[in-house]
């Protein structure tokens, strides 16, 4: 949890520092005015423009799409067994030309299985994970179920560009955003055999029942995370816009988004999301 803590005080600091200098602008702009008795209006009407700003550049998304786990337990990365499904919806509010600050919500479940072949072909049969002894040799796969909240921060690229190069012309129709943010996931994962689909082992589930029943559902385990990656957009109107984020990834915190521990992977598992979904500006 440290590392979200980290993470939210650099967003912190970045978002202070925007508001800073947008309130040394103002104070330049009222410096600049030729008389004296026109001060006390201009400090009304940028009260009034910060009033007006706060209530613009509102708009709400929701988009769909495909999960790839990235983890302990996965074959490949084109293999079928690595897909799962992913909705969300998200909330924006654009500060400026270039920063958007959001709040996504997501749900979705990952995937994954791996025979035992895998195992000896990479020599690491021993490092399955099974601590009750319920592995029958054959291979394992793992369903997982989760819901996150994340804020986020969305750089248009273009207008960042525009802003260092006068000469690069802003396409009006389409726009990339690059996306970069943390918070917390809620999840359960469930192990089980191949070939009977018998209880290997779960997180967010109870002990083990006899015979390999699946034991019941406990609280669900929380983790944070961190996200990043592209939108591209395609603006149907000034209203409506469709969006496609491509390879958003999740890293989060904990190694049992699989029901699994395993020394020869990386220690924090992750997945990617592709989704298709549209957005729509309210003001």
């Amino acid at each position: 949890m440290n590392k979200i803590f980290v993470l939210f005080a650099i967003i912190f600091s970045v978002l202070s520092a925007s508001l800073y200098a947008q309130e040394n602008t103002i104070a330049i702009e009222i410096k600049k005015t030729s008389k004296p008795n026109e001060v006390t209006l201009n400090i009304d009407e940028k009260s009034t423009d910060k009033d007006y700003l706060l209530c613009k550049g509102w708009s709400i998304g929701c988009n769909y799409g495909v999960t790839q786990f990235r983890g302990d337990i996965n074959e490949g990365f084109f293999k079928s067994s690595s897909f799962g499904n992913n909705f969300h919806i998200n909330f924006q509010k654009k500060m400026d030309k270039i920063v958007t600050l959001g709040i996504l919500i997501s749900k979705g479940n990952l995937n994954g299985a791996r025979y035992n072949e895998s195992y000896q072909n990479s020599q690491s049969i021993e490092e399955v994970y099974d601590p009750y002894d319920g592995y029958s040799g054959i291979g394992e796969h793992f369903e997982t179920d989760f819901i996150s909240g994340s804020f986020l921060f969305h750089i248009n690229m273009e207008q960042l560009i525009m802003k260092h190069n006068k000469r690069y012309v802003d396409s009006k129709s389409f726009s990339l955003s690059y996306n970069l943010g943390g918070g917390i996931m809620m999840f359960r994962s469930l192990k089980t055999n191949i070939d009977s689909d018998s209880f290997i082992y779960g997180y967010g589930y109870g002990d083990p029942l006899a015979g390999g029943g699946i034991p019941n559902k406990i609280d669900p385990v929380k983790e944070g995370m961190v996200i990043y990656g592209p939108t591209f957009s395609y603006h149907i109107n000034d209203k409506i816009q469709i969006d496609l984020s491509s390879l958003m990834t999740y890293l989060v915190f904990s190694d049992y988004l699989d029901a699994s521990d395993m020394d020869s992977q990386a220690r924090d598992d992750r997945f990617r999301t592709i989704s298709l979904g549209l957005k729509y500006n309210i003001n």
